[in-house]
């Protein structure tokens, strides 16, 4: 009785990992992850730990991607179609980190000339609709009424025909 128990209080806490997983992916789809670090920000993280965070979730990408290349690159280089061994795995593992420290210190060298001051750029968007907005939408407006209500292209026929 007490192994049923104990399988029964595991699978839920697979389960509960697996909807916390699939919880923080939907905030991230949905809020988008500068608004989250924005967020943390606000609620006392220390800057040094959002930077990271940051730099953790830009950079992931272009880890996996080379990543991708370096395995696309050995099932290439490979005669048969297996996978690799531990040794290789070791291998590629240790080519990765050393491709990867060697772009870090590009990046690194690249952000000290733009000069990077140790926290990331904030983007703050406008937040009203002025006047600017307002005429842009009335003259896209204006046009395609103008559009509706002319045959656009019968007059430019016209007027490129009346040039020739």
């Amino acid at each position: 009785m007490a192994k049923g128990n104990q399988f029964g209080s595991e699978f839920e806490r697979i389960l509960v990992s697996l909807l916390a997983v699939a919880t923080g992916l939907a905030l991230v789809a949905v809020t988008g992850f500068d608004d989250i670090c924005r967020a943390l920000g606000r609620l006392g993280l220390p800057r040094v730990f959002l930077v990271q965070l940051q730099f953790l979730y830009r950079y992931i990408f272009v880890l996996a991607g080379e990543a991708t290349r370096m395995m696309h690159a050995r099932s290439l280089r490979c005669a048969r179609n297996t996978k690799p061994s531990l040794t290789e795995y070791r291998s590629l593992l240790g080519s990765l980190l050393l491709r990867t420290l060697d772009r870090a210190s590009h990046v690194h060298q690249a952000m000290l000339c733009r000069g990077f001051d140790g926290g990331m750029p904030e983007f703050h968007p406008q937040q009203r609709f002025g006047a600017g907005e307002w005429g842009f939408c009335l003259a896209w407006c204006l046009f395609f009424v103008a559009i509706r209500i002319y045959d656009l292209p019968l007059l430019l026929g016209r007027l490129a025909g009346g040039l020739y």
